[in-house]
């Protein structure tokens, strides 16, 4: 039974760094190596600033140990967003500066899934404990 180990809401940009800071903590203290700590917290960042900038500028993130690995969900309630993300190659093409926070959370996240809908967005993730081979 997945055990939670950080249960929060943040809002604002401003709370992205102490968010940050406690995702570090709970991934070092589940046992991920440093590397995949730090693919982890990029993943979980780009999400959470995605809930501010696009879902209200208020979401919850919950972070529970798996036994394999360390599950991330952020939810919002704003108007949803598009669960797919571009592939590398579109962001070469349209030389945007912005839009590829799902596109890294996903390329970081050893599972990722999306669900929009009016009610708000779930991004859910998961790294697992030990590198794959």
């Amino acid at each position: 039974m997945p055990a939670t180990v950080l249960d929060l809401t943040f809002e604002a940009a401003t709370d992205l760094a102490g968010l940050r800071h406690r995702v570090r903590q709970c991934a070092t203290e589940m046992g991920l190596t440093p590397r995949r700590t730090s693919d982890f917290i990029l993943a979980v960042n780009e999400i959470a600033a995605n809930a501010i900038v696009h879902g209200g500028g208020k979401a919850r993130i919950v972070l529970t140990h798996t036994g394999t690995g360390l599950r991330c969900v952020i939810a919002d309630k704003g108007p949803g967003a598009a669960p797919s993300a571009p592939s590398a190659e579109a962001f070469d093409k349209d030389g945007a500066e912005h839009g590829r926070g799902l596109w890294v959370a996903r390329a970081l996240a050893d599972w990722f899934d999306v669900v929009a809908c009016d009610a708000g967005t779930t991004v859910t993730l998961e790294t697992l404990l030990d590198e794959p081979l």
